[in-house]
C-alpha cells in the first residue's frame, strides 16, 4: 500500500484509477484528480491501521 501510495502521489491522470488490491477501501470513483487528496488520505489510514499480517 507504501508503494501504491507513492505512486499515486506522483500521479497525473485525468480518468477514473482502478485496482483491486485495496482490500475494502473505496479508491475506484470517478475522477481520479478530482478525488486525488481523497484517496491519498484513505490509503494512509489503511496503511496505519491495517493488520498487514
Amino acid at each position: 500500500m507504501e508503494e501504491l501510495k507513492l505512486f499515486l502521489e506522483n500521479l497525473d491522470h485525468d480518468g477514473r484509477f482502478i485496482t483491486h488490491h485495496t482490500f475494502s477501501m473505496d479508491l475506484n470513483n470517478g475522477s481520479f484528480n478530482d478525488n486525488k487528496e481523497r484517496i491519498l488520505k484513505d490509503l494512509q489510514y489503511g496503511i496505519d491501521n491495517f493488520d498487514m499480517e
